[in-house]
This record gives structure tokens, sequence and C-alpha cells, in this order.
């Protein structure tokens, strides 16, 4: 696998009814932001010429939290404040769809990767998540 210098990376997180379950302590929702701030940290050390921009899902839609970003405190303070409370289900194929849009336009010198934290055990799509899929990787979005 040729890997490219610069790093193109959104991170969906799930932020659907699910998260509320509390069997990691206190809930899936404090541990999920606790190790996606230190994602976002490991993140730019290892790659300091990267981009990344966090979406999230739930109620059956995806919206964007920060979009493609150099600067670590932009998505260290999103992620801060993404404690709250989960809502709905989880659509995994409009968060993908979501991502795309943005990632499809950006040169292939750079990786462009999807990085997903899910906790929900199922997703609440509105058409065929395969054929989602199959965009990404002709695209070669990993």
């Amino acid at each position: 696998v040729r890997r490219g210098m610069i790093r193109y990376m959104y991170v969906i997180v799930d932020l659907s009814k699910a998260m509320e379950e509390s069997d990691i302590r206190p809930t899936r929702m404090t541990a999920t932001v606790e190790v996606l701030m230190d994602f976002i940290r490991a993140f730019y050390e290892d790659n300091p010429l990267s981009n990344l921009g966090i979406l999230y899902s739930k109620a059956g839609t995806a919206k964007t939290i920060t979009y493609l970003s150099g600067s670590p405190k932009i998505h260290l303070k999103a992620a801060a404040s993404m404690k709250t409370t989960g809502e709905g289900d989880f659509s995994l194929q409009n968060a993908l769809e979501l991502a795309y849009t943005s990632l499809a336009s950006i040169p292939q010198y750079g990786s462009r990767e999807i990085l997903v934290i899910q906790a929900s055990l199922s997703t609440c799509d509105p058409g065929d998540i395969f054929e989602t899929i199959d965009k990404l990787a002709k695209e070669k979005i990993r």
C-alpha cells in the first residue's frame, strides 16, 4: 500500500441513543469523547501536515462538527463540547455520504480516509449502504 505523505481524514462519531448506555463507566459518550481527544492529539503528532474533520450521526441524519483542518485545537475544542445526550438512530450511510462529498474533491496525492466510531449495533439508512461503500472504494477513499 502506497501511503500519501498528507492524510485527509474524517472521523464519524455515533451520537445516537446507543451512546447513553452505561456498560462503560460513566457512559459510552464520555469514554468516546476521551478516546477521540487522545486520537486527535496522536494524529497530529504523527501527521503534522495532515487534515482532520469530525462528523456525527444521530436521529438518522449526519452533520459536520468540524471541517477538514490542520489545527488540533479546533477539533479538541469541538470534541470536548460533544458531551451531550444521544438522540435517535445512527445512520452510517448518511455519514459516509457527507464525508464523501468533502473527500471526493481532495487531490489523490494525499491519503483520503474515514474512521467510524459507532456504538449502535445497527444503522438506519435511507438506501443501499453497499452502493455507498462501493462508491467510496472506487474513489480510493479508505
